[in-house]
This record gives structure tokens, C-alpha cells and sequence, in this order.
């Protein structure tokens, strides 16, 4: 299997319909889907199984979080490649196919994410800076952007090359299978919001020793404007 597309969800099934809508037309037969359920609620699962049989849903008694249920998804996974992807986001097969032919040109990267808009076009924010005594100031923070772009990079800006960063968000991340497992998954210490950055510290920095696999040089990335993050109006 080529790539492995791994979303949790909790209670929003109509975001999900969506996001499987899109993909289901070309959906590509060396791919797969895994959808892990949490706190799961039989009703609507089964629906769902019945509706979207290309798709292998994971029901999960509890809502363990968003790292342990990425985590459960990537133990029933066998792609050479993950794609971590919030059942929010609405991408074609085109657009994710874009997003891993950009990661092959760059196999030095280990974790890549596009750029995400709302549904009006406007760029969301999908990277930042390491926390850091400099930036927990709003005024420091922007003042770094001006006199320090090419270090503080402003993640609302509109960026159409690929863009080195110190973090990415999880909503849309792609990594392959060996880079994902040498970092060792995904954190599920944090039940969410703080695991998409704890991802990307360096195993060194953890208080760990650096694996192999993971070097220096390989670099979390923000890439070309691909997917969109859509509010689904009335769900």
C-alpha cells in the first residue's frame, strides 16, 4: 500500500461525509482510508460502514485524544506513507498526490503539510516558532517578524514555495512510515492542541537519543497551497 490516510473523529460526521465525498471519485487503489471513532457511537458508525465500504473504521470506546487515536490508526496502517488528516479538511486525490510528489522530491524532509484555506480563500495558519520566552509576547512576536522574517516567518502570510519551519499542525501532515517511526509517533501525553509540536522536536531535544533515520536535515515543512479547511455550514 502506498499511503495510508488516517483521520480521527469525534461526533463530526457531517465534516466526514464531506471529506470522504471528495476523495471517493478517484480514490486510488493502492491507498486506503482509516477513520478511528472515538468515544464511539454505534448508530452512526454503522451508517457510515455501510455508505463508505472503501473505508476501515476503528470504533474506540473512549475519547483517548487526538495523539492516541492517530497513533491507533497508524498500528492498523500499511502504507509506505502516512497521511494524517483532520475530517475537516476537503482535498481531491489530485491534491494529495501533489502534496506526496512534493515530499519525494524533498525526501530529506520528514513531515510536510500544505497550505490550508478556509472557504473563502484565506490562508490559515499551519506552522509557527518552538514556544520560547521570545515569542510569548504578542508585541515581541511581531517585532521578530519585522526585523527577523527569514526566522519568525508569519504563518498567516501567503506562501507559494516550499517553506522550512520550526513546527506544522497536524490537521494535514504527511509522513513516511520510517520517519514516523523513527520519531516514535505521536505524543499521548498531550490529549490535544501541544502533540502536532511536540512531533516535531527533535528526538535530542526530548531528552532522547537521536534515531538514525531522523537527521538533522530533515526538516518540518509547510508546502504549496493544496488542500482547503472547510466550516461545513449546518453540522
Amino acid at each position: 500500500m502506498k499511503l495510508s490516510i488516517i483521520v480521527v473523529n469525534y461526533r463530526s460526521w457531517g465534516h466526514l461525509q464531506t471529506a470522504l465525498d471528495a476523495l471517493h471519485a478517484d480514490f486510488p487503489a493502492d491507498w486506503e482510508i482509516i477513520v478511528v471513532d472515538n468515544e464511539s457511537q454505534a448508530e452512526p458508525l454503522h451508517e457510515f460502514e455501510a455508505s463508505f465500504p472503501w473505508v476501515t473504521f476503528v470504533a474506540h470506546a473512549h475519547n483517548s485524544g487526538f495523539g492516541f487515536g492517530c497513533n491507533l490508526g497508524a498500528s492498523r496502517a500499511s502504507g509506505e506513507a502516512l497521511l494524517f488528516m483532520n475530517p475537516d479538511v476537503i482535498a481531491s486525490c489530485d491534491d494529495i498526490g501533489s502534496l506526496m510528489r512534493e515530499k519525494a522530491a524533498h525526501p530529506d524532509v520528514a513531515l510536510i503539510s500544505p497550505q490550508q484555506l478556509d472557504l473563502s480563500g484565506r490562508p490559515q495558519k499551519v506552522f509557527d516558532d518552538f514556544p520560547g520566552l521570545l515569542n510569548q509576547s504578542k508585541i515581541l512576536k511581531a517585532l521578530l517578524r519585522i526585523l527577523r522574517p527569514s526566522r519568525f516567518m508569519d504563518p498567516h502570510a501567503d506562501y507559494d514555495a516550499l517553506t522550512y519551519c520550526d513546527w506544522i499542525t497536524g490537521s494535514c501532515l504527511l509522513v513516511s512510515r520510517e520517519h514516523f517511526d523513527a520519531i516514535g509517533g505521536w505524543s499521548e501525553d498531550y490529549w490535544m492542541y501541544a502533540e502536532d509540536v511536540y512531533l516535531d522536536v527533535p528526538p535530542e531535544f526530548r531528552g532522547e537519543a537521536p534515531s538514525e533515520p531522523v537527521q538533522a536535515e530533515a526538516e518540518t515543512t509547510a508546502a504549496d497551497q493544496l488542500l482547503t479547511t472547510a466550516d461545513v455550514p449546518g453540522v
